[in-house]
């Protein structure tokens, strides 16, 4: 499997061919990317101008400006907080089935075996 001294040097010529082909790639989009994010840059200082122009505009007017606001679904279920009573009571579950848990897992590992 032993490659020529000829062979070893066409393969870096096209290892060298390929380098280069992606460092043009590589540039190209850098500008590309470039060009694209000083228009977007450009776009967005744009639409904070017209923005920040039509609140200074309104409030001049005294008219509110135009904010959408999301209004509270009257039909929606509220939620009171916790009190201390479900607290307890959550706790006092969570022992309990601790407890029971841990008695089946004993039974089953240390009296289940004689019991067969």
């Amino acid at each position: 499997m032993a490659l020529s001294l000829e062979e070893l040097k066409q393969q870096r010529a096209q290892i060298q061919q390929h380098l280069d082909w992606l460092d043009r790639k590589i540039q190209e989009s850098a500008r590309r990317e470039d060009a694209a994010s000083r228009e977007d840059a450009a776009s967005r200082e744009d639409a904070a101008i017209k923005a920040e122009a039509t609140r200074v505009a309104a409030s001049k007017e005294g008219v509110k400006p135009n904010i959408p606001s999301i209004e509270p679904d009257p039909n929606a279920p509220t939620y009171k907080a916790n009190t201390q009573s479900e607290v307890l009571r959550a706790k006092v579950g969570c022992l309990a089935l601790f407890i029971v848990g841990t008695v089946l897992f004993l039974f089953v590992m240390f009296v289940l075996p004689y019991l067969l």
